[in-house]
């Protein structure tokens, strides 16, 4: 099929990360196909109506390549396959044949998405009833990256507790999507906590009422072992924390419904600096403080890089 340029439309280039940016010159250079030919196709019948080209930031090598031949392969590496489309300080706007496969995508997602609302109601049907069929064998597992932004994930953990169901977590840090990063130790996660410890969920003195806990992170830039360290850190001071809070004097205040005495309450615990307890609790063990500066000292990360490559 034949590809024309359009007139008056900016026409820039499409990111390749993937065998043809790969297999460019190893000094770093920009690489493309020479020609405006490639399998016998034209990429562009008319260079001289393709507007926009000057927008581009990268090198002059490769405006020049893509005003010759009408695209240009950049050695670039993103971490998401969405990332291009985002990056301005290189790429303009542009369309190209790049521009079919992110209409696919957009139109793939708006499917799965109207699939999701139309069978959201048969899907809970079908949970209910797996529920009552595996009775009190079945738990509910709350993962924290599944949730949009504003939810009440405490009062989620608090009417299951309720239930005396059986419950799990997938602890993680969420900004944008399921993006699943580092647990942070914010007031969500202490909420959450909270309602662990009242509901007698977490450090139980019987391992069986004890839910499942659970890290599910995804490190793409971080280093994924000090990632980790963190998030178990980061979840050592919320369940301390929450350990400190009266609960007593919480419950009296909202039973009288003194909601700020009990929102201070609240944040008495919250604004506590429980790391110290945690060092000395750290040391009595025979351990390190800090767990990440430990990692740090270890020389472990340094040792698998050199036998890994």
């Amino acid at each position: 099929m034949r590809r024309k340029a359009w007139p008056g439309v900016v026409l820039a280039f499409g990111i390749l990360w993937t065998a043809a940016a790969a297999a460019g010159p190893a000094n770093g250079e920009v690489s493309a196909t020479a020609g405006t030919e490639t399998g016998g196709k034209d990429v562009v019948d008319d260079l001289s109506a393709v507007h926009g080209t000057e927008a581009m930031k990268g090198p002059p090598a490769a405006r020049a390549l893509l005003q010759r031949n009408g695209f240009v392969v950049l050695r670039k590496f993103y971490h998401r396959i969405f990332s291009p489309y985002l990056d301005q300080t290189e790429v303009p706007p542009f369309v190209t044949a790049d521009s079919v496969h992110r209409t696919f995508h957009v139109i793939f997602e708006d499917e799965i998405a109207g699939l999701e609302r139309a069978m959201a109601g048969e899907v809970a049907e079908i949970t209910r009833r797996m529920a009552e069929a595996l009775g009190e064998r079945a738990g509910v597992l709350v993962d924290m990256g599944h949730h949009p932004f504003g939810v009440n994930v405490a009062q989620i953990v608090a009417r299951l507790v309720g239930t005396g169901r059986q419950g799990g977590f997938h602890f993680n840090t969420r900004y944008a999507a399921d993006d699943d990063h580092s647990v942070e130790p914010n007031l969500p996660m202490y909420a959450i906590f909270c309602e662990l410890v009242a509901g007698g969920v977490v450090c139980a003195e019987n391992p069986s009422r004890n839910w499942a806990y659970m890290i599910d992170q995804c490190s793409s830039l971080e280093n994924r072992i000090r990632a980790v360290l963190h998030s178990i850190d980061s979840l050592q001071v919320s369940l301390a924390k929450a350990l400190v809070l009266d609960q007593g004097r919480l419950c009296e205040l909202q039973a009288d419904r003194q909601i700020i005495g009990a929102n201070r309450v609240l944040l008495d615990a919250f604004l506590t600096d429980v790391r110290p307890i945690l060092r000395m609790a750290r040391l009595e063990k025979g351990l390190r403080p800090d767990p990440v500066e430990a990692y740090d000292d270890s020389g472990y990360q340094q040792r698998i890089k050199r036998e890994r490559g």
